[in-house]
């Protein structure tokens, strides 16, 4: 049996993702918070960065889900890629600084990281 994964599914599988995180973000930032480490009971000031980094996400999905032009979709792909390697250069810093804990810091930037990939992949579609 041969799978085939093309970047047009490259491109729908981001934004899903971006659509299930940016919408958790922002209705239920407490439970997204915990599966990202962070400690959202302990610091309320956390939902709203996480509110943030969900309108981002839903912005980077806005694009698909409107049905702009190719030249625009493609910009938010290279836009995308942009913005998930920031997140893994500031996961590992948050790790190596200790204002994550090793685990979720590694959790968040291998996320990230294999967002750069599909995103990259993605980007292959002419």
């Amino acid at each position: 049996m041969q799978i085939s994964f093309s970047p047009r599914d490259a491109r729908k599988v981001l934004v899903g993702i971006r659509s299930c995180v940016g919408i958790g973000s922002l209705v239920a930032p407490r439970k997204l918070g915990a599966l990202f480490g962070i400690d959202v009971k302990n610091n309320e000031a956390a939902i709203y960065p996480l509110r943030l980094f969900g309108a981002r996400e839903l912005f980077m999905t806005a694009p698909f889900v409107l049905g702009a032009s190719d030249e625009v979709t493609s910009l938010a792909l290279q836009g995308g890629i942009a913005v998930d390697a920031a997140d893994v250069l500031a996961a590992s810093a948050a790790g190596t600084t200790g204002v994550m804990d090793k685990r979720s810091a590694v959790m968040a930037g291998a996320v990230a990281l294999a967002a750069v990939g599909l995103g990259i992949y993605a980007c292959m579609e002419e």
